[in-house]
């Protein structure tokens, strides 16, 4: 795994929870469920002390564009991807 820069998503985890969870809420899977499912899929990375930080800054960083959608225009979350 590696980083090319100090922005969230440069570093590799962070790149691909973000791709992760952006399929996720194109598939329509519903924020909670797709949380639960990607804290299963990357729970080594969850649990390791470096690439710990690095994904649960990416998960929330997911979440608070799904949230951040969801109030702009009152509609489900993978309106902000589509």
């Amino acid at each position: 795994m590696g980083s090319w820069g100090t922005a969230i998503f440069s570093d590799d985890v962070a790149a691909d929870v973000r791709s992760d969870w952006r399929e996720g809420i194109l598939d329509r899977i519903l924020p909670e469920e797709l949380t639960a499912k990607l804290v299963h899929s990357y729970a080594a990375q969850a649990d390791d002390p470096d690439d710990g930080v690095v994904f649960w800054l990416a998960l929330a960083a997911a979440r608070k564009r799904c949230t951040r959608a969801w109030r702009n225009n009152g509609s489900k979350c993978w309106t902000g991807y589509e």
